[in-house]
Order: C-alpha cells, then structure tokens, then sequence
C-alpha cells in the first residue's frame, strides 16, 4: 500500500514538474510559460520562458539609451508536496532588484543581479491548487547598486534558470548565500596523497529528533570508488548539525590541470537511520591541484611552470542580451578553450553556473570578480552591497577547482580625474579601506585562493601612491598601450619598469587589446583604424612581449567576443568590438593567430577568413594583377602556399605565422595553404580595377573618401577602396595642402554601415574619374548636418545634390544619377561652396554601356 501511494505521488510529481520523464527529481526548471509587462496591473502581458531580459532589442537600436525600470514576471504553478518536505525557489540570476511574492505575499528581496538566490516558500503555498508566483525585477539605475558605471550593459530581467526545489524537513542547509549548503576543500595536495575536507551542515527542520548517517562517497571520472565514509548523528528538533570531516585521504590521485582536467565527485547522502531511505544528498566537483605564484618565474601549478594565456568574457549574445541558454555558455567555454587558452577571465561578475561547470569540465584556470566596476559610492548600502556579493560569490563557487583567484575591484579609480582634487583625495582614500574590506573576507571565506583587482594604465600612480595595489595578493593590469595610448612597443618596458618597482609583486595582464571591425582592412594598418589588420599586429606584438618575460604570470585579451555596451561609440554604434570573434560568435584572423601560438597539435589557417572579397588596381597596363599581402597562421616551421594550383613558394614561419604578396587574378582565386600532411583553403573573389580607367574592361567602383582602409559591405560583398589622391588616367581628389586625418565616429542614422558614412573627405577642389566614354551610373554618399556646412555637388558641371537635406539628425544620404560621358573628358564631381566646407563620403560608379 505504502509503495503504491508513492508512486501515485511521484507520478503526480512528474505531471506538474513540466512533465520530466525522471521521477525521482528534486529539483526542475520552471522557466517555461511566463508573463512579462513593465506594469504589474497590465492587462496586456507577453508570454515568454525564461531565460529573459527586456533589453535585447533597445540596446542596439538607433535611439540612445534603453529602459531601465521595473519588468513584472508571473507564472500560475502546482506544487504538490507534504507535511513533511519544505519547497524552495532558486534564482540563478536577476538583474539587478527583485523581490518575490508567492499567492500575493512578499516572501522575500535580493539585491545583486549576477548572484543566484533561493528562496523558502513553503509556508505561502497552497498545496492543492494554483499558486501564483510573481516577481518584481528593477535595473534602475541606483548608486548604491553594483556597479555604479561601467561599460558594458545592465541588462533587466529574469535572464539566467528559475528552479522549483523541493526537500524532506532534514536537508542540507539552504540558507547559506544561495549556495549548495556543502564546501570541499583540499588542504593538502601532492602528487602522491590529496587530503579532502568536507564541510556544511544539515537543518533539521522538523519538530522531531533525528538519527541520520551521512554517506559521504569520492568517485573517479569513471565513477570508480576510491572514498566512502559514514558517519551517524542524533539530530535534535528544530536543530542544526555542522559537519566538518578532513579524514578523506587519495593516494597517487589524477591531478588537475588544464592538460588533463581530471574530475572527481563527491557525493553525499543523508539517510534516515530508521528507514534506511536517502533523505537529501549533494553531488559537488573535486579537483587535486596545487598551484603559487613567483614575482620572478610567474605562475606555477602543481610544481609545473605555467603561462597563464587566455581571454576576459561578457556573457551576452547578438538577439539575446545576457538572457543565453545553458548551451550558448557552454558554445563560449568551448571556443575559447579551443583556441588553446588555458586560463579565463570571468569580467566584471558572476556568471551563469554552466560556465564555471565547463572550465571545470575543459581546463580552463578561473579569475572571477564581483562588479566594483570605475568608481564606488561611499555609502553604507554600496559597502554592504559589494561585502554581499563578494560573499556569494565564493559560497556559490568555492567548490569548483578552476578557481585560483577572487577578484573584487576593476579600474576602480577611473571617474577620479573628473573629481575637485579634495574630493579625489577623499574618494581614494575610502575606496582604499573598502579594498581592505572585501579583501579581509575573502582570506575569511577561502585562504586557499589568491586575491586581486584589476588596475588600469590611465592612472598608475594614482594606484602606487595609495597602496591599493598592495592591498590584494595579485595585482591585474588594463593596459591598452597602443590603443588608446602611445604605440604598442612601449608595453614590454612598461612591464619592466613595473617589476623593477615592485618585484615581490606578482602581477597579471587582465586585460588588452585593440578594436576591430571585419567590414574593415587596411594594407597600412594604424592605430584605432579598427582594421583586422592592426588588431591582428597589436595582439602579436602584446603576445610576443608577454612571452618574454617570465615574471608576467599571464594575460587574458579583452575580449573573448564583441559585446553590447550601450552608449559606446565604436565602428559598430553599442558595441565594443575589442572580441577574438564578432557579437555572432565568428572567429576573425586574430583568434586563428592565438590558435597557431597555443595549439599543441598542428594547426594552419589562412587568415583571410574576414577579407574573401578584395579589390586592387592592376600592377600596369601588361601586368593584370594586383598584389596585396596575406597572412598564413601556423605553429609549423615551413608553409607552402598556392594560388590557384601555382606555388608562391615555402616560406618559414617567424611568430607563427609567414607572409606572401599574392599576385591577384581578376574574378576567383583559390588559395591553398599546406605544412607537412595540414591544408587550408580559401575562395577570394577579386575584382580587379584595371591599370586605366578608360580600359574596356572596367566596370565599377566604389570609394570611401576620408578613409584609408578597405570596407567590405558584408550584404552584397561590394568592397569600397579607400581614398587616393589623382593620377592621371587613374582616379583621385584633387586638393591643395593635403592631410589626412583619421575619422570622427558617431551614429549615422539610416544605415548599418556607419564607417562608409561617418569617414567623409572634406574641402576637395574636385574629385576625378577618368573612365572611358559612356553611360554611367554614379552614386554620392553624405552624412548629413555635419556642421554648419552648406553646398552643392555637381558631376560634370551639372548639380545634382544640395547639401543640407531636410533631415534633422546626422543621417545617411544616397543620391543616384546616370551621368553620360563624351568627349574623353571622365567624369568630374565638384562642389560649389556656399558656406562652410563640402563633405563626400562616397562615390559609386557603375558602367551601364
């Protein structure tokens, strides 16, 4: 009878649980059938799942800013359960505000939008019948949330997994800071024995005393038993039991390392000691390692010395906001490992519990950090905020061996210089003490990991002159030398000079790297052209001078992937695309270099991936190619590439990687790049301009004035040359004392293709095209309202565009008009000034006949 009642209420269980097909499950998602409005009384509510934000489409839009408010999120739940069981709600992340009401009741508020949260609802439960769970999500901005600024996007909503969990009265604690109640350490590691120590307690919620044997089981990753341990307690009503075991002892275990991430498991289990039933059990990741850190030699684990190479990671995607599924996580974790990185930079927070499972899973070393992020407010609220996440972060994550190091502060002096200099002083000063703080609670929490904040190059001194630098174990450097300062060279010796200060100091590159766009090369790279080119120069140069000095401990590039930062004015208007691959997850060539530099196993890449349409005037009027460089990636001493089905040649590699100047054929050029039994090959179409313009075979051009790089229009493949001054027979402008200077970025309204807009040539005397006789199509592009400039374009004497339109905002405009050319004289695009100065963008041509 007993038998059939139970499997009568597992079934019904299964039934309200969205019909899981295992009915001994605990604990299931309930992300799916929600409603969503920004107003609770709304009759109009959208139907969503969960995971979910509010801001996945207005941080990309053309108009500025996105909401930030309250979203109000309800869901109609049965819940069966008995007497004896209590049911939890478990949050795993809510950005940033939320409380939660069961059946119209408060049952509970969480600040902190990047920590999970549980919640004991049993007691506003019905347990026959509907219950109504609504919960109230606020990304308002409030100074006393975490952060106060910073440049990535604060997205609002329910945007990580909402769980249902249910337990008997006597369950591991589920009170402790929205972690599994269950902490395991190893306080001794060698490759010969590692000591495991369990820790947690067991709440007796029940108005009975209980008489329990915890099961405690270490399995192998092929679920060997090598540990089981049993140990019996009398648990009083209402009582709590703290358990701390160290007795566990594994002799010769499979060490952890980014090589071989060898898992265990630790198992627990409570069973009643009357009915010999499994009451509650936990099942937590174990991993044996050691490492330390040398201000001379850099980073060691577990005896061996180690580069710590690898990226910093935003958690949001193109068409979802931060609001992923499990699987897109675990796709990030994976690419980056791929690349060959042995280390990760969790930046600026938290992140969805899938990612630290994977690094766990892949072997990827783990800095992580709570969102202290450019500044702090000086309040009460703020302190205990920070003090608050940095807590849950470690109770969450403490079990996870590809942790090494808590992190608490990023660039966090970067608002100072905008202060009076007493207020500045003031500022430093209490950041100062908070940093000693949050530091003191992580030796609390965990004295096993290391400590550090991330500090930026701007203001170093700053940095030096408070001790702030001192105040954790490991110092993090944001140097963006040759980027936003200087040229990259100056890197190397800023390190040097560092180390030279402080060499008990042991010290990470957290973050660098340089801007690109994939719509955009360049043949002369420079810096902040946002060139594949120049980010692919940067990175190699930064990776060369990390590699050569062993004191730098490691390096994580910013970015794993191009992320939202709404308000950022780059190439792409809200996003900053500083990533290895773009916002859509696709590599550009400078993932392929990091592949080539840290793959163990042969590895060659043609790194054109990005640039598979190219354009280039012919060498002269007998040699019709154009050549143009191209960069093979490979760890392989010697590489062999062909166009075609012709050799080019053997070349060796230096810093990974050789160069050929690829002689282009007009129309399809096959490329095929071989080293020992490895291939690649790539299909570049290249519309070759030829030697003269008025040459017969000339069809089309098009021209980025004001820009000294190629843009590819990703839609069509139409590649747009870069500016030239006039030769004859040829094209250019023709201007008096010419100097170029590199474009202003801003939003163009009305396109997607801000570069080809914002770059404008300015104050030209006329611009020349000579092209044959005949009938052409020709297109003039303009941004408009740029200043107080007003004029006429004109094409072969004839207007055929007033500047300004009617618009009111700096918006692109296209004008088309079919010119007919005769008597040899080309086509000619002047201005007639009228005030200010003329402006072009661009110029499309197009022979019809």
């Amino acid at each position: 009878m007993r038998l059939k009642k139970t499997v009568q209420r597992c079934l019904f269980i299964l039934l309200t649980f969205n019909g899981l097909a295992t009915i001994a499950q605990k604990k299931v998602s309930i992300n799916e059938n929600w409603e969503f409005s920004k107003v609770e009384q709304s009759t109009n509510w959208e139907k969503i799942n969960l995971p979910h934000t509010w801001n996945a489409t207005d941080v990309i839009d053309e108009i500025p800013g996105y909401y930030r408010g309250i979203g109000w999120y309800k869901k109609q739940l049965k819940v069966s359960f008995s007497k004896n069981e209590r049911v939890y709600l478990k949050f795993e992340g809510a950005n940033n505000n939320t409380e939660v009401f069961v059946n119209g009741k408060s049952v509970g508020t969480h600040v902190g939008g990047y920590t999970a949260f549980i919640f004991d609802v049993t007691a506003y439960l019905n347990p026959v019948g509907e219950n109504e769970i609504k919960v109230k999500v606020d990304n308002a901005v409030n100074l006393n949330d975490l952060p106060v600024s910073a440049d990535f996007t604060f997205y609002g909503g329910i945007y990580r997994d909402v769980f249902l969990i249910v337990k008997d009265e006597l369950h591991f604690d589920m009170k402790n800071s929205g972690s599994s109640g269950v902490f395991i350490s190893t306080p001794s590691v060698s490759a010969k024995k590692g000591t495991v120590k369990v820790v947690g307690k067991i709440e007796n919620e029940s108005n009975k005393p209980k008489k329990i044997a915890l099961l405690t089981t270490i399995k192998d990753a092929f679920g060997k038993v090598v540990y089981e341990s049993t140990k019996t307690k009398n648990i009083a009503k209402n009582a709590i039991w703290d358990f701390n075991f160290s007795d566990a002892e594994i002799l010769n275990p499979n060490l952890w390392s980014p090589e071989q991430p060898n898992l265990y498991a630790v198992e627990l289990k409570i069973i009643d000691q009357r009915t010999k039933k499994i009451i509650d059990s936990s099942t937590q990741p174990l991993g044996f390692r050691w490492f330390r850190f040398d201000a001379d030699k850099g980073f060691f684990l577990n005896d061996k010395h180690l580069k710590l190479i690898g990226t910093n990671r935003h958690q949001d995607r193109e068409g979802y906001g931060n609001a992923l599924t499990g699987d897109m996580h675990e796709q990030d974790i994976r690419l980056i490992k791929d690349m060959g990185a042995n280390f990760i930079r969790i930046a600026h927070y938290p992140q969805d519990p899938r990612v630290l499972e994977m690094c766990d899973k892949l072997g990827l070393l783990v800095w992580e950090e709570i969102p202290v992020v450019n500044e702090i407010n000086t309040t009460k609220e703020f302190a205990d905020h920070a003090k608050l996440s940095l807590v849950e972060m470690i109770r969450q994550h403490y079990n996870h061996p590809s942790i090494i190091i808590w992190a608490y502060m990023n660039e966090i002096f970067a608002t100072n210089k905008m202060r009076k200099l007493v207020e500045r002083k003031e500022l430093l000063a209490k950041t100062t003490a908070l940093a000693k703080e949050l530091e003191k609670i992580v030796k609390t929490e965990d004295s096993s990991r290391k400590t550090a904040m991330a500090l930026e190059y701007t203001y170093a001194d700053e940095y030096l002159e408070t001790g702030i630098g001192n105040v954790c174990d490991i110092v993090g450097w944001n140097l963006y030398i040759g980027w936003y300062q200087e040229d990259m060279t100056k890197f190397g010796p800023f390190l040097d000079d560092w180390h030279k200060k402080y060499p008990t100091k042991s010290f990470i590159i957290s973050e660098y790297g340089a801007g690109s766009d994939t719509r955009i090369h360049s043949l002369t790279p420079t810096r902040y052209d946002y060139s594949v080119e120049y980010q692919e120069d940067n990175l190699e140069s930064y990776y060369q001078q990390i590699m050569a000095r062993p004191f730098v401990s490691g390096a994580t590039v910013w970015n794993s992937f191009d992320f939202n930062s709404e308000g950022r004015m780059d190439v792409v208007p809200n996003i900053n695309n500083k990533g290895l691959l773009t916002v859509d997850r696709k590599p550009k060539d400078s993932y392929y270099f990091f592949k080539a530099a840290l793959s163990s196993t042969p590895f060659i890449k043609i790194a054109s991936s990005d640039w598979m349409n190219r354009a280039g005037r012919a060498e002269s009027e007998q040699f019709a190619f154009c050549k143009q460089p191209v960069v093979i990636y490979s760890n392989l001493p010697n590489v062999e590439l062909f166009n075609n089905g012709v050799s080019l040649g053997v070349k060796p590699t230096q810093g990974f990687k050789a160069i050929w100047d690829v002689p282009f054929n007009n129309g399809l050029n096959q490329l095929v790049a071989k080293a020992n039994n490895k291939l690649d090959q790539i299909a570049i179409n290249f519309h070759l301009q030829p030697y003269l313009l008025s040459d017969p075979s000339f069809t089309s051009i098009a021209v980025n004035f004001g820009s000294k790089e190629y843009f590819l229009e990703q839609s069509t493949g139409l590649v747009w040359e870069p500016e030239r001054e006039y030769t004859e027979g040829y094209w250019g402008f023709v201007k008096n004392n010419y100097v170029y200077t590199q474009p202003t970025r801003f939003d163009v309204k009305r396109t997607t293709n801000d570069p080809l807009f914002y770059a404008y040539l300015k104050d030209a005397n006329s611009i020349k095209f000579d092209v044959a006789d005949g009938n052409y199509e020709v297109e003039l592009l303009f941004v408009d309202q740029i200043g107080n400039n007003r004029f006429s374009t004109l094409i072969n004497g004839n207007a055929v565009f007033a500047y300004p339109s009617q618009n009111q905002e700096k918006a692109a405009i296209t004008v088309k008009a079919f010119v007919e050319v005769t008597t040899g004289k080309g086509l000619i695009v002047s201005f007639d000034k009228m005030q200010g100065s003329p402006i072009i963008s661009g110029i499309k041509i197009r022979k019809r006949f």
